[in-house]
């Protein structure tokens, strides 16, 4: 773990000294329990090839969007009040409205369920999304942005 971890020196005072580490969680993603909370409610979620995952139309809806299937883009049409957000399969290019995004995490088909990566959910839907951590318990807690 030394090659994944960052050392840090806390203190060097009175011939004492201190040292702490710093090891990404993502080194530990077998042992981690994902709690994906939107509105108070637990959005099923998975993690699949070190990424966090949750179901494109259950988060979309929850944020208020209609969903349907593109089978020529092979893409999830995300739309509300005049804006849509496409969720392609596989495809770092999303398009938001008439702009295309680029965003390293793509989405996946999971037993013909679009999933969206959680790490692209503010820059696709504007939505917070505020990590803590208990124990082996990661919890994302998204809120819709307020505009």
């Amino acid at each position: 773990m030394s090659a994944a971890t960052d050392y840090e020196v806390s203190q060097v005072v009175d011939r004492t000294k201190g040292i702490h580490a710093l090891i990404d969680k993502r080194h530990f993603i077998e042992n981690l329990k994902l709690s994906v909370v939107m509105n108070g409610k637990i959005i099923e979620s998975h993690i699949m090839d070190d990424q966090f995952y949750v179901p494109a139309r259950t988060l979309v809806e929850s944020l208020g969007y209609e969903v349907r299937w593109d089978p020529k883009q092979r893409a999830a049409i995300a739309t509300a009040a005049g804006n849509a957000v496409t969720i392609p399969i596989g495809q770092p290019i999303y398009t938001i409205g008439d702009k295309a995004v680029y965003n390293k995490d793509s989405s996946i088909l999971k037993d013909g369920v679009t999933m969206i990566p959680v790490k692209t959910i503010p820059a696709l839907f504007g939505a917070h999304v505020n990590w803590t951590t208990k124990g082996s318990l990661l919890q994302a807690y998204i809120t819709p942005s307020l505009n």
